[in-house]
């Protein structure tokens, strides 16, 4: 399992060990998204850990007094539970009491566009070349649009 020096909690979810602020997890989220250079400020992570290995998890950085930008990835559906959900939206949502969330995603990461549309987030724009060589698509989620908190 991981070092557990600078996390800040663990607990259990059913099968799954949620694992919140362990600075191994934003680097393990960093690897997994190509266009991913750094995080933009200060940055929480929550990951979802399965028999020792990580098989998703989620950095929020860029916070602001009303946004914050979410970076997801998944390794195994398992992540996509309800109850795994409710946890990924309530931090931002309910705990720091955020108005909306945003989503930058590659316009190349298929994948990516279909996690954000199923996850419930809205398209809003297209920024070009904010990825040097290929565009960064913009996806918002509103509180009150949010169907897992």
């Amino acid at each position: 399992m991981m070092d557990v020096e600078g996390i800040t909690g663990i607990y259990w979810l059913g099968q799954l060990q949620i694992v919140i602020n362990d600075p191994h997890v934003a680097d393990w989220v960093r690897e997994k998204i190509p266009k991913v250079q750094s995080w933009m400020g200060a940055y929480k992570s929550l990951a979802a850990v399965k028999n020792g290995e990580i098989i998703g998890a989620v950095v929020y950085d860029a916070f602001t007094p009303y946004d914050c930008c979410i970076h997801v990835r998944l390794d195994e559906a398992g992540c996509k539970v309800p109850d795994v959900l409710k946890q990924v939206f309530g931090y931002p949502f309910e705990q720091l009491g955020l108005r909306r969330l945003t989503g930058l995603v590659a316009k190349s990461n298929e994948k990516g566009h279909k996690l954000c549309t199923y996850l419930g987030f809205h398209f809003e724009g297209v920024k070009q070349h904010a990825l040097g060589d290929e565009d960064e698509v913009i996806y918002g989620l509103l509180r009150e649009n949010c169907k897992w908190v």
